[in-house]
């Protein structure tokens, strides 16, 4: 019995991780019948809001309830005159708009749709080169409306 607690727990941690640094692991899918063990952990629960933090320290709790809808743009080009910056992303709720400048952006996407986004970061200039592949957010614009 031991054994199934630790292969539980082995999945919930690499799920959780994988989940906090923006992926896409589905928490409510069961386990696969070529998983070890086949016996699935249990779903972990949808966050109720999405955090949104700059470099300089500002947060935002943005509900998902109050999430409707997002747009990618992967050139960044668009009518405001602001092409050349890299991919962005667009997420409008209820009271905020959130616009995502970075690269890789498509990769937060799924997550996104499944409302299983826990967190979003700006990343600090000095650690961008040690990010690798992945979706990378270099800036954050939160509008109030």
């Amino acid at each position: 019995m031991s054994k199934l607690r630790e292969e539980i727990e082995r999945r919930r941690a690499a799920r959780n991780a994988h989940a906090d640094v923006g992926g896409s692991a589905d928490a409510t899918a069961p386990a696969r019948a070529g998983e070890t063990g086949a016996v699935a952990a249990p779903p972990a629960s949808a966050p109720s809001c999405l955090r949104i933090t700059k470099t300089n320290g500002q947060c935002w709790l943005l509900p998902w309830t109050c999430f409707h809808g997002a747009s990618h743009d992967p050139d960044g080009s668009s009518a405001d005159g602001n092409a050349g910056r890299g991919e962005r992303l667009r997420l409008a709720f209820l009271r905020h708009e959130v616009i995502l400048h970075g690269r890789e952006l498509v990769g937060l996407v799924d997550a996104i749709e499944a409302a299983r986004l826990r967190k979003l970061d700006e990343i600090a200039e000095k650690f961008r080169a040690a990010t690798g592949d992945g979706p990378v957010i270099v800036q954050i614009e939160v509008k109030a409306g």
